[in-house]
Formats: structure tokens, sequence, C-alpha cells
């Protein structure tokens, strides 16, 4: 006969099983409810070691304590917000918990390791995943739903079909100086996985419009996202250490930002971001940055002189600094 302990485990299991067939009705992708279960098994096991009460009935300091143990980060909060809302647990909607103040918000590759990425990639797919997501600012969902005719080369741009339902969010880049040699050479590449698929099959291989296809067995299919993560993983051992397709992209963030003089707003565009903030975020704004912006500025009022010394001027009088010369 099953002993207390084994009865709760057991039924916070089905808890987590259940949630988890809802995921799938809904067409949540395996990889990422796999993701789902290794947040919420180890809290489930952490709570039911510590006699915590059913989920529903977490408190905010017991969901804190839940996290720390199982090594909270963003991604952890987010999950677990998501597991008590479903199970009617609004706790996390009502009280906001942080991630740690020291998380890494990110890594940025240097000139030196883009520069290395790019002689490492070897075959026509590797260079045009890292053209894209490290020189066009693509995210790993906006590469993988760029079909074929969302590429112009008329007018030398691509239009990318961010986050979102549906078609997602649209938004048009123009090209690289180097897109139009590595898409072609790419789409080259593409018509030889079509007449490997043709030769294998008796019937006419579908074309899934995906701009990243594979064959296998005669059929034509596009790339998901662990074939990606898999391939930067393979480029990450090549380079000597490791980085993550979002890495690469806060990589052209980062470099959009100064080659633009530091124009956020346009890198924001860019990389699709709806918040100037979550922008910031990606490219590590702080205060170095501040800093330099405040000796950039000294040095334009010191070559701008006449200026300066009208805006003292105008203070001293009383009037608005901003004040358009009337004389």
């Amino acid at each position: 006969m099953p002993t207390d302990v084994e009865v709760v485990k057991t039924s916070e299991i089905s808890v987590l099983e259940r949630w988890i067939q809802e995921m799938r009705a809904r067409n949540v992708g395996d990889y990422t409810i796999k993701r789902y279960r290794a947040v919420i098994e180890p809290s489930l096991s952490f709570a039911l070691d510590e006699g915590y009460p059913d989920p529903i009935d977490w408190d905010i300091i017991q969901v804190g304590s839940i996290l720390d143990g199982i090594g909270r980060n963003s991604w952890k909060i987010r999950v677990m917000k998501l597991f008590l809302k479903w199970v009617g647990n609004d706790v996390l909607v009502k009280n906001r918990i942080l991630h740690p103040k020291h998380q890494h918000l990110g890594r940025w590759l240097n000139q030196n390791d883009c520069q290395k990425l790019v002689t490492l990639a070897q075959t026509p797919l590797e260079r045009v995943v890292i053209h894209f997501m490290m020189e066009l600012g693509l995210r790993r969902t906006d590469l993988l739903r760029l079909r074929v005719l969302d590429i112009d080369f008329s007018c030398s741009r691509v239009n990318v079909r961010g986050k979102g339902f549906h078609d997602g969010k649209l938004r048009v880049l123009p090209f690289h100086p180097c897109s139009q040699e590595v898409i072609r050479s790419y789409l080259e590449y593409r018509e030889y996985v079509f007449q490997v698929a043709r030769q294998r099959s008796i019937t006419q291989p579908e074309d899934p419009e995906n701009l990243l296809v594979y064959e296998r067995g005669g059929e034509v299919i596009g790339y998901k996202s662990t074939a990606i993560d898999n391939l930067i993983q393979r480029l990450a051992s090549r380079l000597g250490f490791h980085f993550s397709s979002h890495d690469l992209r806060r990589t052209f963030g980062r470099n959009l930002y100064y080659a633009t003089n530091r124009d956020i707003a346009v890198v924001s565009y860019a990389l699709g971001h709806s918040d100037i903030r979550t922008t910031m975020k990606y490219l590590g704004l702080g205060y170095d940055d501040l800093q330099k912006g405040m000796v950039d500025m000294a040095k334009m009022w010191e070559s701008q002189p006449h200026i300066a010394a009208e805006v003292v001027l105008k203070r001293r009088n009383g009037g608005p600094s901003n004040e358009p010369n009337s004389g």
C-alpha cells in the first residue's frame, strides 16, 4: 500500500502531466514542453521535500523559496507563473518576483569572434543561418518562418514575419552588403536538396516554401528549432566557447547601435521590438554608456563654444535655454 508521501507525489506529478497534456492540445512544441517540464518537475519535487501544500495554495514566500531551490532566473519565473496561473494560483499575478540582480543579460561576440565565426561556417546552410542572425538580427523564430518569396532581390530587402500569431508582426529589413552573395549561394544549395529528393522519390516532392529545408526519404521538409540549435552548437564548438542564436541577435543589435551613432530607435525597429526598454536590455546599456554619452556631449559643446555661451547667457537672464535667437 502506498505511503502518504507517495500518494502526494503521484498527485502532484499527475497535475504536471495534465498541464503538459493541455499544452500539447494547444499545439505547443515538444521542445518547449520539455523546457517547461525541466522547470516544474524539480519545483514540485522541491516543494514536496519542504512539506509545502498543493501548488494552488503556494504563497509568495514558498514560490520564492522553490525558485531559489531550483536556481532562480527569468525563464523559470515565467514558466512558474504560467503553471500557477493554470492551476488557479494567482500569487505571481498579484505579486512581482524578481530574478537575481546578477543575472547575465546576454553575451555579445566581439569583432574578432564575428570574423572567425563567418570563416568557420563551412556550408551554405551554416553561412546563411549565421548571416541572418548575426548580420540581419533575425530571431530563430523569424528565420524558421522565412520563405523564399520573402526575399526580394530586386529591392535588396527581406520581409521578416516576427513573433505573434498567424504571420506575426511584419518588418522589412534592407540587405546587408553580403546578403546577395550569401542568400544566392544558399538558394543554389536548396535547389540541390530538391534534386536529391527527386532522385529518391517516385513523385515530385512538394515545396514547403520555407527558406531552410532538408531532404529525408525523398521528401523536402522545413527546418525546426532543434536543428537550428544543433547547428549553432556545432559552430560554437568550433569557435571554442558557448553562444546561442540569441547571442548572435544581440551582437547584431549592439553593432548596429554603434554603427548608427547610438540611434536606438533604428535598432529597436530592426530587432522587431515594440518597447525600446527591451532593446536597451539587449544592448546591455548601462552606466558606462551613459558616461561615454556625457563625454561625447561635452566634446560637442567644446566644438561649438558660441552655442554654449548663448545657452549660459539666456539662463542668467532668466530665459529658456532652448529659445531661438530672435535677434
